[in-house]
Order: C-alpha cells, then sequence, then structure tokens
C-alpha cells in the first residue's frame, strides 16, 4: 500500500477519522437507506455513488451480484473484504469490515464508491483512506447519556 501523500487532509467525524485528497470534499448527511450511526458523502469528483457509513444489513448479506474481483485484506490490523463490482456503464469499489463493532446498532461498515469504469488510481486512493480510518472510543457512538436526577 502506498504511503498517504503529504496534501491529503484529515475528516474528523463523530465515530470515525481518516485522510483523504484535498479534492474531495467528505461532510455528513443524515443517514438513509440502511445506514446507520454515521454516514459520510466522500464527494469525489466523476463518482456518482461515493460514501462511507455503517450499515444495518448484516455482514454475511451484505455481498453484492456483480462482484468480479474478491479479496480480504488486512489494513491497519484490521480485516476487511474488498469487493471491485462491475456493469454496464459502472464499477464499484467497496470495502466491508465487521470487526469494529462494539455496542451499537450497526451490523457491518464500509467506504462505497461507484464511478463510470475501472479507475486504478481511485482504487489506490481509497486503499490509503480505508487504511487510515480510526475509530473512536472503539467505534462506540459518541453518545453522552446524562443519568436522570
Amino acid at each position: 500500500i502506498k504511503e498517504r501523500p503529504s496534501d491529503w487532509k484529515e475528516y474528523s467525524g463523530e465515530t470515525i477519522k481518516f485522510y483523504h485528497p484535498d479534492e474531495w470534499k467528505p461532510e455528513e448527511r443524515e443517514p438513509f437507506g440502511g445506514a446507520a450511526v454515521e454516514d459520510i458523502v466522500l464527494n469525489i469528483p466523476e463518482s456518482t455513488d461515493n460514501n462511507i457509513s455503517y450499515s444495518v444489513t448484516p455482514f454475511d448479506l451484505i455481498k453484492p451480484e456483480d462482484i468480479v474481483m474478491e479479496e480480504e485484506i488486512i489494513l491497519n490490523d484490521r480485516k476487511w473484504i474488498k469487493w471491485i463490482r462491475e456493469g454496464e456503464g459502472y464499477a464499484s469499489y467497496d470495502f466491508y469490515t465487521k470487526e469494529h463493532l462494539k455496542g451499537n446498532e450497526a451490523e457491518s461498515f464500509g467506504v462505497h464508491v461507484t464511478v463510470s469504469e475501472q479507475n486504478e488510481e481511485l482504487e489506490e486512493a481509497l486503499m490509503v483512506l480505508v487504511g487510515s480510518i480510526e475509530f473512536n472510543d472503539n467505534g462506540e457512538p459518541n453518545i453522552t447519556i446524562t443519568p436522570t436526577e
């Protein structure tokens, strides 16, 4: 895996932080479509779909139909499954893990990006981004519960 370029920026969210190329402008959005806890749009130029989110879908059920390449990878001591998916007019890169999930309602966590065709530079950048992900409090959602008096 390539080293993270020095001009990458840090994004710090509620439950995770990671590094990304400057031209990507990640921002949090309201979770939808099975997402839970935290849903971040990466805003990758030329991408039709790109986000980092927790999912309520169990890890074993999340596997898509259109996979052309699948591999298990270890990044930052965490096991991920990496899928490259392809169909007419699109290619997707998916990185999913379930190892950090402790006590929140999510069943899996993933990075998902769809572009018009396979792009090795983008794939390499995503590997570096995924390797830079750090979970706060071991993946516990940062919710402070005030005791009732």
